[in-house]
């Protein structure tokens, strides 16, 4: 048992590699062939790398691939320039390289291609306001399962606990999910896929309101992309610690962690939520100026890439600025567009966040009737996070118990 047990664990620290030695073997196989199209596809899934770079690596593996006859790589990349044309919002030609990827996939009987495909297939729909892309992950998932890929799996998993955790206020399912992933990347080794999973846990205490806790795991997370020598600022820490100086008053951090991000990871993707992050800060510091300048600079991105998720973030932010410069029409016509997006969204913390901007619109209009309505909507939605929060706690608290019982054994052995 002893062998077997420093065995895996030889083997997994050999097989662990920085993001300079990820580069520096695509860089001694520059060769335009088949082996360096897989090599940039695995990079272009890899959390330490930005979008544009990923983006940049499957440009580069289409071009070689229809070069050199691989329908493989073409389908691998083809689908995933999809993806990233869909988040840019070219829908258009997103569609087609869609289809030209399943036409391609469907020739070659790969079940691992059809599930990066479905992967790929399921992002898009889903981070452009579709709920039934989460059929395409769930089926990418099983693909991985029966054919024991692992890394993808583990990716396919983070991506579903990801999406329940944010797009649809699903704690039980994003809290099952990331340790499913989490299981999975150990297996793989996947050290990037480990560093999101690290993330999201962080996130989701702080969606629980444990601020303490949601920083141990952000630090957690922060570890693993020192040891891949990435960057802090490129990774999506920043960001998450600009919540949690958000949510606890302290402005000035958040604004300057927001603008880290910023700087970092132009994307357009990305881009929208950093500048609503901005948005909401300014609100909160009564600079309405800045408020609107970025609210309005997020509106347009988020409209062009249909990011319903963000829409309904957003509106609820122009309704408390718009109200707190005392138009109370304009409060109300936003906090209505917001409360309907995160109905049809399944976010309950921004249902909360617009009902309570109804509430105070109407009251502000001496509307009291259609105060009073929209305060009960807002008790109800809160309450429905709390009572979630709480069961959770409770779940994520007994995880760790698990966790630490897991450790133990692992050091006896």
């Amino acid at each position: 048992m002893l062998l077997f047990v420093l065995t895996g664990i030889i083997h997994a620290t050999a097989q662990y590699k920085t993001v300079a030695q990820l580069k520096k073997e695509l860089d001694d196989h520059p060769q335009q062939d088949a082996l360096r199209v897989d090599k940039l596809t695995d990079l272009s899934f890899n959390f330490f790398f930005l979008w544009a770079e990923r983006r940049k690596f499957m440009e580069d593996a289409l071009s070689i691939s229809q070069k050199v006859n691989y329908p493989r790589g073409e389908a691998n990349a083809l689908a995933a320039i999809g993806y990233y044309k869909a988040i840019d919002g070219k829908i258009q030609e997103a569609d087609s390289l869609f289809k030209l990827a399943e036409s391609l996939t469907q020739k070659s009987g790969d079940q691992n291609l059809t599930g990066i495909l479905s992967y790929r297939l399921g992002m898009k729909k889903v981070n452009t306001g579709h709920k039934e892309g989460m059929d395409d992950l769930f089926r990418a998932e099983r693909i991985f399962e029966n054919s024991s890929n692992y890394d993808k799996l583990a990716r396919c998993q983070a991506a579903i606990a990801s999406m329940y955790e944010i797009n649809y206020s699903n704690y039980p399912g994003a809290m099952e999910y990331l340790v499913k992933a989490n299981q999975t990347a150990e297996k793989a080794n996947s050290r990037d896929v480990i560093f999101n999973v690290l993330s999201n846990w962080g996130y989701l205490y702080l969606l629980l309101g444990d601020y303490e806790n949601a920083l141990v795991y952000l630090n957690k997370a922060g570890e693993e992309v020192k040891k891949a020598g990435v960057d802090i600022g490129k990774t999506s820490l920043p960001n998450s610690m600009g919540e949690i100086y958000r949510l606890t008053g302290k402005y000035p951090e958040a604004i300057q962690a927001y603008e880290q991000a910023r700087k970092a990871d132009t994307s357009m993707f990305n881009g929208d939520v950093f500048e609503s992050n901005l948005a909401d800060v300014y609100t909160r510091m009564n600079n309405l100026p800045l408020a609107f300048q970025y609210g309005f600079s997020s509106l347009a991105i988020a409209k062009k890439i249909q990011d319903d998720y963000i829409l309904g973030w957003l509106y609820g932010i122009f309704a408390r600025a718009y109200l707190k410069k005392g138009f109370g029409d304009s409060s109300i016509f936003y906090a209505r567009h917001g409360l309907d997006i995160a109905i049809k969204m399944g976010s309950i913390e921004f249902m909360r966040d617009n009902a309570q901007a109804l509430a105070n619109a109407y009251a502000y209009k001496k509307d009291f009737t259609n105060a009073y309505k929209y305060h009960l909507q807002y008790i109800n939605f809160r309450d429905s996070i709390v009572n979630t929060e709480v069961r959770n706690r409770a779940a994520v608290l007994q995880y760790d118990n698990d966790l630490e019982k897991k450790q133990a054994q692992i050091v006896q052995l």
